[in-house]
């Protein structure tokens, strides 16, 4: 992985009284993730490692107002955010836990909200943490973000193939109340 050293200060210049100013930015190393090292916690369920994890993003709704008379611009005033489902994928297993989580609810609609917590992971992090079994999660985690209430909203087996060399596929979508970046 490339190691890309960030500055520690910018320089800024004050437009009232030309005075250049200090901002704090990102300061020390900055480490490139790569896509595969990851791990998702599904709060208190035990489940086996997922090999892809898609969907991670919010967006802000914003509104267009434009005033009469002023025809060379329009207000864009900030509105509410919007966060896009997450979808987990693994090979299938043994464990019912993906299935049973889903199917929680099915009749009275009280499903079971879990934290859900995703660590993206860098090499050179694990190795400096020390923790080369993986047993502490934290350890060379360079992001981790938290799902609150999360809740699965869908779920789909790959295609049985008699033809296919390939392995049976479980996705599991999840929709969430909010995401928080806890480290980064």
């Amino acid at each position: 992985m490339k190691l890309i050293e960030t500055p520690t200060t910018a320089q800024s210049s004050s437009s009232t009284n030309g005075a250049a100013s200090q901002s704090s930015v990102d300061s020390g190393p900055m480490y490139l993730a790569p896509a595969y090292m990851f791990y998702v916690n599904l709060g208190s369920l035990q489940v086996a490692m997922f090999t892809d994890c898609s969907g991670i993003g919010a967006k802000r709704g914003f509104e267009t107002i434009r005033e009469g008379g002023v025809n060379d611009h329009a207000h864009i005033l900030a509105g509410p955010m919007e966060y896009a489902t997450v979808t987990l994928r693994r090979g299938l297993s043994l464990s019912s836990v993906l299935w049973d989580w889903f199917e929680a609810g099915k009749f009275d609609y009280a499903v079971q909200r879990l934290d859900v917590t995703i660590y993206q992971y860098t090499p050179e992090l694990i190795a400096a943490s020390g923790d080369a079994s993986g047993s502490d999660q934290k350890a060379g985690a360079v992001k981790t973000w938290s799902l609150a209430s999360a809740f699965p909203v869908s779920w789909k087996l790959g295609d049985l193939n008699s033809a296919s060399s390939g392995l049976v596929i479980e996705t599991l979508e999840l929709a969430h109340e909010g995401i928080t970046l806890i480290k980064g």
